[in-house]
Protein backbone atom coordinates (compact mmCIF):
# COMPACT_ATOMS: atom_id res chain seq x y z
CA UNK A 1 0.00 0.00 0.00
CA UNK A 2 1.49 3.52 -0.90
CA UNK A 3 2.34 5.47 1.91
CA UNK A 4 -0.45 8.26 2.25
CA UNK A 5 1.25 11.99 1.90
CA UNK A 6 1.35 14.39 4.61
CA UNK A 7 -1.08 16.33 2.85
CA UNK A 8 -3.62 13.53 3.17
CA UNK A 9 -2.62 12.44 7.01
CA UNK A 10 -3.82 15.98 7.91
CA UNK A 11 -6.78 16.73 5.83
CA UNK A 12 -10.25 17.09 7.36
CA UNK A 13 -13.49 16.96 5.72
CA UNK A 14 -15.18 19.15 8.21
CA UNK A 15 -17.15 16.26 9.65
CA UNK A 16 -16.40 13.14 11.11
CA UNK A 17 -18.33 11.16 9.50
CA UNK A 18 -17.38 13.00 6.17
CA UNK A 19 -13.68 11.66 7.20
CA UNK A 20 -14.93 8.40 7.99
CA UNK A 21 -16.29 7.54 4.42
CA UNK A 22 -13.61 9.10 2.88
CA UNK A 23 -10.97 7.13 4.61
CA UNK A 24 -11.64 4.32 1.81
CA UNK A 25 -12.44 6.67 -1.24
CA UNK A 26 -9.90 9.28 -0.91
CA UNK A 27 -7.20 9.83 -3.57
CA UNK A 28 -6.87 7.46 -6.42
CA UNK A 29 -2.89 6.30 -6.06
CA UNK A 30 -3.15 4.97 -9.66
CA UNK A 31 -4.71 1.59 -11.67
CA UNK A 32 -8.11 2.98 -9.97
CA UNK A 33 -6.82 1.38 -6.43
CA UNK A 34 -7.57 3.23 -2.94
CA UNK A 35 -6.05 3.77 -0.14
CA UNK A 36 -7.59 2.20 3.37
CA UNK A 37 -6.75 3.78 6.59
CA UNK A 38 -9.11 1.30 8.25
CA UNK A 39 -6.66 -1.91 7.81
CA UNK A 40 -7.88 -3.58 11.30
CA UNK A 41 -9.89 -2.83 14.34
CA UNK A 42 -6.43 -1.37 15.88
CA UNK A 43 -5.95 0.95 13.52
CA UNK A 44 -9.77 1.71 13.08
CA UNK A 45 -9.09 2.45 17.15
CA UNK A 46 -6.61 4.91 16.70
CA UNK A 47 -7.95 6.71 13.75
CA UNK A 48 -11.50 7.58 15.98
CA UNK A 49 -9.20 8.61 18.64
CA UNK A 50 -6.96 11.02 16.74
CA UNK A 51 -9.86 12.83 15.61
CA UNK A 52 -11.51 12.80 19.42
CA UNK A 53 -14.03 10.53 18.75
CA UNK A 54 -12.92 8.38 21.57
CA UNK A 55 -11.31 10.21 25.02
CA UNK A 56 -8.10 8.41 26.17
CA UNK A 57 -9.70 6.21 29.17
CA UNK A 58 -12.03 4.49 26.23
CA UNK A 59 -9.69 4.39 23.63
CA UNK A 60 -7.07 1.80 25.83
CA UNK A 61 -9.94 -0.16 27.17
CA UNK A 62 -11.56 -0.70 23.83
CA UNK A 63 -7.55 -1.61 22.60
CA UNK A 64 -7.78 -4.19 25.22
CA UNK A 65 -10.81 -5.72 24.33
CA UNK A 66 -9.84 -5.70 20.47
CA UNK A 67 -6.32 -7.70 21.91
CA UNK A 68 -8.37 -10.13 23.90
CA UNK A 69 -10.96 -11.52 21.65
CA UNK A 70 -10.57 -11.78 18.07
CA UNK A 71 -13.93 -12.62 17.14
CA UNK A 72 -15.34 -9.36 18.75
CA UNK A 73 -12.79 -7.42 16.22
CA UNK A 74 -13.38 -9.03 13.76
CA UNK A 75 -17.07 -8.65 13.56
CA UNK A 76 -16.52 -5.16 14.89
CA UNK A 77 -14.56 -4.39 11.69
CA UNK A 78 -17.18 -6.31 9.65
CA UNK A 79 -19.92 -3.84 11.01
CA UNK A 80 -17.29 -1.01 10.63
CA UNK A 81 -16.82 -1.65 7.07
CA UNK A 82 -20.59 -2.11 6.65
CA UNK A 83 -21.43 0.81 7.83
CA UNK A 84 -18.98 2.97 6.44
CA UNK A 85 -20.45 1.20 2.89
CA UNK A 86 -24.01 2.17 3.98
CA UNK A 87 -22.90 5.89 4.60
CA UNK A 88 -20.59 6.23 1.46
CA UNK A 89 -24.40 5.59 -0.12
CA UNK A 90 -26.68 7.87 1.90
CA UNK A 91 -24.41 10.68 1.14
CA UNK A 92 -24.17 10.02 -2.38
CA UNK A 93 -27.72 9.77 -2.73
CA UNK A 94 -28.45 12.77 -0.87
CA UNK A 95 -25.87 14.95 -3.19
CA UNK A 96 -28.44 13.52 -5.92
CA UNK A 97 -31.33 15.03 -4.39
CA UNK A 98 -32.68 10.76 -3.76
CA UNK A 99 -33.99 8.92 -0.55
CA UNK A 100 -31.20 6.89 0.78
CA UNK A 101 -31.89 3.00 0.71
CA UNK A 102 -34.22 1.86 3.81
CA UNK A 103 -31.33 -0.37 4.58
CA UNK A 104 -28.61 1.70 4.64
CA UNK A 105 -30.92 4.15 6.92
CA UNK A 106 -31.55 0.53 9.05
CA UNK A 107 -27.52 0.14 9.50
CA UNK A 108 -27.41 3.70 10.66
CA UNK A 109 -30.19 3.06 13.21
CA UNK A 110 -28.58 0.07 14.65
CA UNK A 111 -24.96 1.71 15.08
CA UNK A 112 -26.60 4.75 16.68
CA UNK A 113 -27.58 3.24 19.81
CA UNK A 114 -25.23 3.97 22.43
CA UNK A 115 -24.83 2.06 25.52
CA UNK A 116 -26.90 3.06 28.02
CA UNK A 117 -26.48 2.05 31.49
CA UNK A 118 -28.50 -0.01 33.80
CA UNK A 119 -31.72 1.50 35.99
CA UNK A 120 -30.90 2.89 38.89
CA UNK A 121 -32.45 0.17 41.75
CA UNK A 122 -34.31 1.33 44.74
CA UNK A 123 -32.66 1.00 47.81
CA UNK A 124 -33.63 1.78 51.22
CA UNK A 125 -31.09 3.62 53.47
CA UNK A 126 -30.57 5.76 56.03
CA UNK A 127 -32.83 8.63 54.28
CA UNK A 128 -35.47 5.92 53.42
CA UNK A 129 -36.32 5.04 50.11
CA UNK A 130 -33.91 6.43 47.97
CA UNK A 131 -32.53 5.42 44.00
CA UNK A 132 -29.12 4.09 43.55
CA UNK A 133 -26.00 5.09 41.15
CA UNK A 134 -26.74 2.84 38.05
CA UNK A 135 -24.20 0.54 36.88
CA UNK A 136 -21.98 1.38 34.15
CA UNK A 137 -23.17 -0.52 31.13
CA UNK A 138 -20.38 -2.94 29.47
CA UNK A 139 -17.82 -1.55 26.95
CA UNK A 140 -17.62 -3.00 23.80
CA UNK A 141 -16.39 -2.25 20.23
CA UNK A 142 -19.05 -1.54 18.66
CA UNK A 143 -19.67 1.73 20.90
CA UNK A 144 -16.78 3.37 19.45
CA UNK A 145 -18.93 3.91 16.02
CA UNK A 146 -21.65 6.05 18.24
CA UNK A 147 -19.81 9.12 17.35
CA UNK A 148 -19.73 8.93 13.71
CA UNK A 149 -23.28 7.91 13.51
CA UNK A 150 -24.27 11.06 15.61
CA UNK A 151 -22.25 13.03 13.35
CA UNK A 152 -24.32 11.58 10.63
CA UNK A 153 -27.17 12.13 11.92
CA UNK A 154 -25.81 15.86 12.95
CA UNK A 155 -25.34 16.94 9.25
CA UNK A 156 -27.90 14.78 7.55
CA UNK A 157 -30.73 16.63 9.39
CA UNK A 158 -29.31 20.35 9.14
CA UNK A 159 -28.91 23.30 6.67
CA UNK A 160 -25.40 22.01 6.12
CA UNK A 161 -26.98 19.03 4.00
CA UNK A 162 -26.83 21.72 1.32
CA UNK A 163 -22.79 21.88 1.89
CA UNK A 164 -21.77 18.60 1.07
CA UNK A 165 -20.22 18.33 -1.89
CA UNK A 166 -17.95 15.86 -3.38
CA UNK A 167 -13.99 17.05 -4.50
CA UNK A 168 -14.70 17.90 -8.13
CA UNK A 169 -11.21 16.67 -9.49
CA UNK A 170 -11.36 13.53 -11.61
CA UNK A 171 -8.72 11.26 -9.32
CA UNK A 172 -10.56 12.44 -6.56
CA UNK A 173 -13.50 10.75 -4.32
CA UNK A 174 -13.44 13.14 -1.45
CA UNK A 175 -16.60 14.35 0.28
CA UNK A 176 -16.32 17.61 1.73
CA UNK A 177 -18.27 20.23 3.58
CA UNK A 178 -18.58 23.62 1.78
CA UNK A 179 -18.39 26.31 4.62
CA UNK A 180 -17.23 29.28 2.13
CA UNK A 181 -19.45 31.91 2.37
CA UNK A 182 -20.81 31.60 -0.98
CA UNK A 183 -21.10 27.71 -1.04
CA UNK A 184 -19.15 27.80 -4.14
CA UNK A 185 -16.34 25.54 -3.08
CA UNK A 186 -15.09 22.84 -5.85
CA UNK A 187 -12.30 20.85 -4.42
CA UNK A 188 -11.50 18.93 -1.21
CA UNK A 189 -7.93 20.74 -1.09
CA UNK A 190 -7.36 23.87 -3.28
CA UNK A 191 -3.61 23.43 -3.10
CA UNK A 192 -4.10 19.64 -3.87
CA UNK A 193 -7.36 19.03 -5.84
CA UNK A 194 -7.62 22.66 -7.07
CA UNK A 195 -4.20 22.75 -8.35
CA UNK A 196 -4.14 19.36 -9.77
CA UNK A 197 -6.82 19.67 -11.95
CA UNK A 198 -6.15 22.90 -12.90
CA UNK A 199 -2.60 21.89 -14.18
CA UNK A 200 -4.57 18.50 -15.94
CA UNK A 201 -6.65 21.62 -17.74
CA UNK A 202 -4.04 23.74 -18.96
CA UNK A 203 -1.68 20.87 -20.52
CA UNK A 204 -4.87 19.16 -22.18
CA UNK A 205 -5.54 22.75 -23.77
CA UNK A 206 -1.59 23.17 -24.34
CA UNK A 207 -1.54 19.77 -26.75
CA UNK A 208 -4.87 20.47 -28.23
CA UNK A 209 -3.59 24.43 -29.30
Amino acid sequence: MTERSEVDQRFESGALVLDFVNSTTGRSHGRSRWEDSLTDVFATLGWLRQRGAVDEIRFRALMRIAASDQAASDAFMEDARRLRAALERIFHAAIAGTAPREADLARLTAHGRPARPAPARLVWGPQGLARAEPEPSELVLADALAPVVASAEALLTADRLVRIKTCGSSTCEWLFLDTSKNNSRRWCRMDVCGNREKGRRRLQRERAA
